[in-house]
């Protein structure tokens, strides 16, 4: 999973699919994919990588994201603190890379109400603390809001709860703070510049997860 490590130019607080560019020798046009989930973490909408030595055989007038439902150049913005899953049909080599500025504040993404979405490290800062990400929302249970992570086949990795200082006592934990299923105890984990998770909602609306600025 992938998400933008920079913030648009400007005043724009959407990022153009465009903007995120994909570098690899003797890279063909479809094995770097871009996919969003549905509310249900479904596949929903796929983007193919076209190198500028392909575009012309897609029907396109350079190198840019395709998008397979209507057979042109994509028309996509994310929103910050939104990511995406990105899929390497093509091998060791290829790097992604974003353009833009590095954003100077913290970011407050809405959780969407019993939903599954993607989020993640939007900061060019390696090693980020995963108890850097926060979650608040009045009435929010332990367990509720949940990051999860894959394996390289898509698979469920990782699990981490979210939970919040009225019931830190209630699992053993000295505070709020996410909780690793696997340990039983506060999670231990770092997320890399651009990687992204999976954010699981079982609580509803009103739920907020603030990500750190690079500079904290």
């Amino acid at each position: 999973m992938g998400i933008p490590t920079f913030s648009p130019v400007g005043a724009a607080t959407t990022i153009d699919i465009q903007d995120i560019k994909v570098q690899g020798v003797g890279l063909a046009g479809g094995q770097i994919q871009i996919q969003t989930l549905t509310a249900g973490g479904a596949t929903d909408e796929t983007y193919l990588w076209i190198p500028e030595g392909e575009a012309g055989d897609w029907g396109l007038a350079g190198e840019c994201w395709y998008d397979t439902a209507t057979g042109d150049a994509a028309v996509r913005t994310f929103s910050e603190g939104e990511a995406y899953v990105l899929s390497n049909d093509y091998g060791d080599g290829a790097s992604i890379l974003y353009n833009g500025e590095v954003l100077q504040g913290a970011t407050e993404v809405p959780i969407s109400e019993y939903n599954v979405s993607i989020s993640g490290n939007m900061t060019p800062k390696d090693n980020m603390d995963i108890q850097a990400f926060t979650v608040d929302g009045t009435g929010l249970a332990g367990g509720q809001i949940q990051i999860q992570t894959l394996t390289a086949g898509g698979a469920t990795d990782e699990t981490y709860l979210w939970i919040p200082k009225g019931e830190a006592g209630d699992w053993g934990l000295a505070g709020e703070c996410w909780y690793d299923t696997a340990t039983g105890d506060t999670a231990v984990k770092t997320f890399a510049a651009g990687e992204g998770f999976i954010l699981s909602n079982d609580f509803g609306d009103g739920a907020i997860l603030t990500i750190p600025s690079a500079l904290e």
